[in-house]
């Protein structure tokens, strides 16, 4: 079974870059990747405020962009 990675960006070049970063980084074999908006349901839900934000399985990895590293750490 597929884990799920949740992307929530807004209208930012950071935004942009952390969903290249998790598309370049995360395994589409391991990682059912969602793009949301931080303004919808799913955002609220989890109270999240800052964008870009990384949630992996319902918990919030990120609330900033992480460094690949960062990323990779967390993603393992």
């Amino acid at each position: 079974m597929k884990q799920k990675l949740e992307v929530f960006t807004g209208s930012c070049r950071l935004c942009e870059g952390a969903v290249t970063l998790v598309e370049n980084t995360a395994s589409r074999d391991e990682f059912e990747i969602d793009i949301l908006s931080i303004d919808g349901e799913r955002a609220k839900e989890l109270g999240l405020t800052s964008v870009p934000s990384i949630v992996k399985n319902g918990e919030v990895l990120f609330a900033r962009l992480p460094s690949k590293d960062e990323l990779v750490a967390a993603l393992h």
